[in-house]
Order: C-alpha cells, then structure tokens, then sequence
C-alpha cells in the first residue's frame, strides 16, 4: 500500500511535529500389526483446550485403527511460532502418558532411525482421556522457536506405552499459520511403520511481530514491513524523529519519544504470511533525518508493539 504526499506527514518528517494519531507411565493399548487396514471413528475428535494450550492449534483427527509407540510428521510454519501443547489420542482411559518430543532442521523421512540428527525439544506428561479425547502434553515456555518457511520433522515419543494412530498417507493438513504432513508410525528409534497418520492437535504461539525498514529515500519512497502477524488481526506503524523513548498512546506505550505519528487511518490487514507492509512519500527535506518506526498488532482490543528500530533517510 502506498500513501500520496498529505500535508500533516510532510510536515511532521520535514518541518514540524504532530501528537499521536488516533487510529482506532501408560498402559500399552495398542501395538502396530503391519497391516492396512481402514481407519475406526473411535470419538468426537478435539472436544476441549488442554491445560497451558492455546487458542491457536492445528488438528488432524481421532479416527484410530491402528497404533504403537508414536509419530514422526513434518511441519511448516507460515509465520514464526513456538509449540506449546500436544493433544494425543491414547485409549486406555487414565493412564499415566510420557511424552518425548523432538525435533530436526529439515524432514523426518530418511531420518526415522538416525536419532543423532534430532534434537530434544522436552519431556511432558499426562493423564489419558481415552479414545476418541484429547490428551493433553503440556510443554509450554520451551523457546524454540520454528521459522517461518522451513520445513521441519517432528517426533512425538510415547517410549512406554502406545498412541492410537491411522493407516494411510503421505496426508497434508494446514490451516493459514502452518502445514503439518503425516508420515510414519513409531517404536521408539528402531521400528518405523509407513504409512501412518498422526491422531492429534498440536497447538501453538506465534512469534512476536517485527519490523523492517526496505529504504527511505528523499523525495522518493520509504517502505516499512511488519512481521509474524496473527490471524483476524491488523497493522499500524508509529513514526517518531524524537528518538526512543516512551510515549502514551490509545494503544499502550509506545518505545518512541513523543512526538509521535501513527500511520495508516485504518489498520492494514496480514496477508497469509502474516505480512503488512506500507510504502508512503518522503518529502525532499527529509534528507539526513533519522527515523524511529515502531509496530503495533491490533488483536481485537488489545494492542502487541514489536521492538522499535531507525533508519536514515538516504
């Protein structure tokens, strides 16, 4: 989107100042025969939030049939975010389930025996629900973060005892924010089963937004992007030629000294990348000037900044 010249921005970046804008341990259930085999509608699939989980999750199903010691699947975000909580499908209702969960740079496939190349993302536990519910992992403030645009495998280890999983696949499930592809069935690293279908929900957090400065050129074009936006969400960005600082604004406060000028009226929406980007005009007189740009997420009624960063106009 690009903004024409307006009195109030040329101003503010080459003559003078405005205020801020007011834009508004289990038991063993289930073992892997080898065979194919239909799949078995066992429950209602994802019925509840689990403990620590967050609204924002990605499942597959709970249709059964098959099972063993866990699953490896490949995922790829759209935006960054952090895994928080695991659903499983274990059928022996309330028993003690352990989880290991790993993950690798790169896909599970050719990699289902090499347990070198994978790293521990951590250890949870839980109590089974039973088939066809949800059985909640928790593994919440880990700080892993997975990228944007990289394909990564994922492990879910359940070393002592057995998930509920589906025959078939290679199958994609996704939603806007990331992109989940089945692969195999498991025990432990020696026994691979293909092709099996995860039964679960993995949910996650997206990363925190950020911004970026594409050049700001007198009496041309400066263009301003913001990063790992949510979904149902929207977009501003705060210019300041004051510096850092703390400014109060109908949104929260803001790491810009006041002055301070909110832009555009009206939020910008992400595209599926969870991208907004606005290129306005600079004035001629701009030239040398340091800018301080900051951005704010709108989700709803609460308001997320990203970390201010500057620029000098070219």
């Amino acid at each position: 989107m690009k903004v024409p010249p307006n009195l109030s921005l040329v101003a503010f970046l080459g003559l003078s100042l405005f205020g801020v804008s007011n834009a508004n341990a289990q038991s063993v259930a289930l073992q892997d025969d080898g065979q194919l085999r239909g799949p078995v509608l066992s429950g209602g699939g994802q019925v509840n939030l689990g403990t620590g989980c967050t609204d924002t999750w990605l499942t597959t199903h709970y249709m059964a049939g098959n099972g063993s010691g866990g699953n490896m699947f490949n995922i790829t975000p759209n935006l960054d975010l952090t895994i928080e909580c695991l659903d499983l499908h274990i059928s022996t209702v309330g028993a003690n389930v352990d989880v290991n969960l790993w993950y690798k740079i790169g896909t599970c496939v050719g990699f289902e025996g090499n347990s070198a190349a994978w790293t521990l993302l951590g250890n949870s536990n839980g109590i089974s629900a039973g088939a066809g519910q949800p059985t909640n992992v928790s593994f919440a403030g880990n700080d892993v973060v997975f990228e944007a645009g990289v394909e990564y495998g994922i492990f879910v280890d359940v070393p002592t005892g057995s998930v509920s999983y589906t025959n078939g696949g290679p199958t994609i499930f996704s939603n806007s924010d990331l992109t989940l592809e089945t692969f195999f069935g498991k025990s432990g690293w020696l026994s691979t089963f293909s092709f099996r279908e995860w039964n679960g929900t993995l949910y996650y957090e997206p990363g925190a937004p950020s911004i970026a400065i594409s050049g700001l050129f007198a009496g041309s074009f400066g263009t301003f992007e913001m990063f790992n936006l949510g979904e149902d969400t929207g977009g501003h960005f705060a210019l300041s030629i004051a510096g850092f600082g703390t400014t109060p604004t109908v949104f929260g406060d803001l790491g810009l000294a006041s002055p301070v000028f909110v832009i555009p009226p009206h939020p910008l929406i992400p595209d599926a990348a969870g991208t907004i980007s606005l290129t306005i005009t600079l004035p001629p007189n701009s030239l040398g000037r340091t800018i301080y740009v900051q951005g704010i997420e709108l989700d709803g009624p609460t308001a997320q900044m990203t970390e201010p960063i500057f620029g000098v106009v070219q």
